[in-house]
């Protein structure tokens, strides 16, 4: 999370397709396809201790640009680099976080970890 616990913005790519539905006898009936990603990248050192990968956090400076059709695919792509750690910070959380089926706030709750004390 941010330090500052304000919103952040995953570098994220969407497409919408329409195809041919699946079983159309007459071939006229469509399907609309919406597909998103969130594009991962390398962590930064906070988040590498964790794991080996991270979504990429945009900077809020650039979010405009990332949205905007006209920059440039170098641009974009210099844009894909591990968010700033000293802007960031961890804590543990219970392990229920790992289940889908699990769905409350109890779950983003800072726990006690291996003698870490909850952050104040």
């Amino acid at each position: 999370m941010r330090n500052d616990l304000e919103p952040f913005a995953f570098a994220s790519l969407w497409e919408f397709t329409r195809l041919p539905a699946a079983g159309g006898a007459d071939g006229a009936a469509m399907e609309d396809i919406l597909s998103a990603t969130i594009i991962v990248g390398e962590p930064n050192p906070l988040v590498g201790a964790i794991h080996d990968r991270m979504p990429v956090i945009l900077m809020p400076q650039d979010y405009d640009r990332w949205l905007d059709a006209g920059t440039s695919i170098d641009e974009a792509r210099a844009m894909l680099r591990p968010y700033d750690q000293a802007l960031m910070r961890a804590y543990a959380v219970s392990r229920a976080v790992n289940s889908v089926k699990n769905d409350s706030e109890e779950l983003i709750a800072p726990i006690e970890d291996e003698g870490t004390p909850k952050p104040s």
